[in-house]
């Protein structure tokens, strides 16, 4: 322990971890402050009356010699009542200022100790993890894809079910797959099972567009109910990350992943409505195959989305947005199956908060509106067709859809109707030859 400092306090020890600081405050001779009351105000009392001064002869200057002897004689009535209370107010304060700079105050100096026992300068032992050599794990196998079944990737899909926050399933493995069939099958029917997720699929390696063997077998094949699924072709060359150097090598990949990619970045901009077609995929150095309009033509009605690389433009650009469906026009684009996705999710979502709710017309304006303003900015978004919210969706909660014996069982039915945004994905330019007599047009 330090004894204190001659006329201070007792030291103050104070820690951190192994280190100790002993200091102590002493009291040092007391600051010398002001003699009088004089010292302190007479400043303040100085400037006060050159601030009075200068205003008197201001405001004798704006209202001229008549105004300003009549203000001077109001100023004078009123200034005999307040000035006596003024000035004792100044004299108290003054005098309180001096007392208080005449007391002793300490000196804020510190004296600085060293420690009976040095510092352990070794760490914590008890608090580190011990150190291993190196340990060859056992117990452990190599990761061979190849070895993996169609069984082995619908137990994958089947993990994934409970998995809410999925909206997008590629299995670029099953691309290469003898089972390749079986698999993206059943890679569609997990999505439409579930109907909060979009399967994109890929075409095999090395396939030519027409004929035996060809990409457009495999979509007969592909079929999704209610577009729930999109093929892709043909494969993508990209830099093979195991190569180095100046000259790395090129390999072909299925296109599912950078698909993805394409997908997570327009629904970013402008939005998941917006078809994800006519976007470069980035990362690519082209394609396994280069397909002419003529090629692309057939393929694009039968639902395969081309990958194409113009002349005059090196990336590679997605030029396809339809997907699987067999028949029907509702769902026969990308853009407006994931929309619904989209807003069936948000709905669900956003109007947890009503369930186990009383079931009365309370509750059916509140859900109303709640659904309304939601869809509403989605049309402003450009989601939705219409030129005023009501033409662009529709929102009906009412006792025809909600009878008593639907009530009784704790249901309760709402009907949305949408009119989405479809992509103008064929561009009819007419061009007509005019000599002031007549049209000639080419349709």
């Amino acid at each position: 322990m330090v004894a204190p400092a001659p006329g201070g306090t007792a030291p103050r020890t104070t820690g951190f971890g192994n280190t100790v600081f002993d200091v102590a405050v002493p009291a040092q001779a007391a600051h010398r402050g002001p003699e009088s009351a004089f010292d302190v105000c007479h400043v303040g009392v100085v400037l006060r009356a050159l601030v009075f001064v200068h205003g008197v002869m201001a405001i004798g200057m704006v209202f001229g010699a008549t105004g300003f002897a009549s203000w001077l004689t109001l100023t004078a009535a009123g200034a005999s009542v307040a000035l006596p209370a003024v000035l004792l107010w100044l004299l108290v304060v003054c005098a309180l200022k001096a007392q208080l700079a005449r007391a002793p105050m300490p000196a804020q100096w510190v004296t600085v100790v060293a420690p009976d026992r040095p510092p352990d300068e070794t760490a914590y032992p008890e608090q580190l993890a011990q150190t291993f050599a190196a340990t060859a794990l056992v117990g452990g196998q190599d990761d061979q894809p190849a070895g993996l079944t169609a069984a082995n990737y619908s137990d994958g899909l089947d993990a994934l079910a409970d998995v809410d926050d999925v909206n997008v399933v590629c299995i670029p493995d099953a691309a290469a797959h003898p089972d390749r069939d079986s698999i993206q099958t059943a890679a569609i029917g997990h999505c439409l099972r579930l109907g909060d997720r979009f399967a994109v699929l890929d075409s095999g390696r090395a396939m030519p567009p027409s004929g035996p063997g060809s990409v457009d077998e495999q979509r007969d094949a592909l079929t999704a109910e209610r577009g729930f699924a999109a093929l892709y072709y043909p494969w993508l060359r990209i830099r093979d990350p195991r190569s180095a150097g100046p000259t790395p090598r090129a390999m072909f990949v299925p296109p599912s992943g950078h698909i993805a990619g394409v997908y997570a970045r327009v629904d970013a901009f402008p939005g998941v409505h917006k078809a994800p077609a006519n976007v470069d995929i980035r990362g690519t150095l082209g394609l396994e195959r280069s397909l002419s309009d003529r090629q692309q033509g057939p393929l694009n009605r039968q639902g395969v989305n081309v990958l194409r690389v113009f002349p005059g433009d090196g990336r590679v650009i997605v030029w396809g947005a339809r997907t699987t469906l067999d028949q029907g026009t509702d769902f026969l684009y990308v853009n407006v199956r994931r929309l619904l996705l989209y807003l069936e999710e948000s709905i669900q979502e956003g109007i947890r908060w009503a369930v186990f709710s009383p079931n009365d017309l309370t509750l059916w304006q509140q859900l109303k509106r709640t659904i309304g303003d939601f869809l509403t900015r989605v049309w402003r978004d450009g989601a939705l067709f219409g030129a005023t919210a009501d033409e662009a969706f529709q929102v009906r909660i009412d006792a025809a859809l909600n009878p008593p014996p639907v009530r009784a069982l704790g249901r309760l039915n709402i009907e949305i109707k949408v009119a989405p945004v479809r992509p103008a994905e064929f561009i009819v330019v007419r061009i007509g030859l005019w000599d002031g007599g007549g049209d000639v047009n080419e349709g």
